[in-house]
C-alpha cells in the first residue's frame, strides 16, 4: 500500500503504509482499503439508478483534514448537463481529542427523495460523547469495526457532528 493510513473495508483493520500487507479474500470479497482522510458514500441497496436513495450513510475515515463535496442527481435524465444537481460539501477535522464533521446546507436545483442520512465514523476507539448540532443524539458503536453510528431525517439543512474523544496515553489507543 502507498504512504499513509489505510482501513481494512471489511474488518476495521488499519494497516500504515508504505507496506506490503496479505489480505483475505474469499472469492465472494474483494480486498478493499480506504485511505485515511476518505469521505465514501454509500446508498442503500437497489435495483436500478431509478429507485431513489432511501438511505444515504457517509463512511468517514478520519486523518487530520479533509472536505469532499456529495453531488447527486435524478439517476435517469440529463438534466445534470444543465446544472440540475445537488451538491453538499463536507469537512472533516479530526485529532486527539474531537472529530468534528460539518455539513454545508444542500445547494442546487435537485432535490432528493425523503431519506435518512448517516454517518460511520472510523475512529477505533468509543466517542465519549456524540452531538448534533450541539444536542446529544442516539447513536451506537461497533466495537470490532471501530465505527461510531448515528443517522436523521435528511432535511438538506448544515448540520455539525462532533465526536468527543479520550486522549491518546502514551503508548494506548
Amino acid at each position: 500500500l502507498p504512504r499513509g493510513r489505510w482501513h481494512n473495508f471489511w474488518t476495521g483493520d488499519v494497516v500504515v503504509g508504505p507496506s506490503a500487507c496479505i489480505a483475505y479474500a474469499p472469492l465472494e470479497r474483494i480486498p478493499l482499503f480506504v485511505r485515511g482522510g476518505a469521505i465514501l458514500p454509500v446508498g442503500n441497496e437497489r435495483q436500478s439508478t431509478n429507485e431513489p436513495l432511501s438511505a444515504l450513510t457517509l463512511d468517514i475515515y478520519p486523518a487530520g483534514e479533509s472536505a469532499w463535496t456529495v453531488i447527486e442527481d435524478d439517476g435517469e435524465s440529463f438534466a445534470y448537463q444543465s446544472g440540475t444537481i445537488a451538491e453538499t460539501a463536507v469537512r472533516v477535522t479530526a485529532d486527539d481529542t474531537a472529530l468534528i464533521v460539518e455539513m454545508a446546507a444542500r445547494r442546487g436545483l435537485y432535490r432528493p427523495a425523503p431519506r435518512t442520512l448517516g454517518l460511520r465514523l472510523h475512529i477505533n476507539r468509543r466517542p465519549l460523547a456524540l452531538t448534533l448540532d450541539g444536542e446529544a443524539v442516539e447513536w451506537s458503536w461497533d466495537e470490532g469495526l471501530g465505527v461510531a453510528d448515528l443517522s436523521w431525517a435528511d432535511d438538506g439543512e448544515a448540520h455539525q457532528v462532533v465526536a468527543g474523544l479520550r486522549m491518546k496515553r502514551h503508548g494506548t489507543d
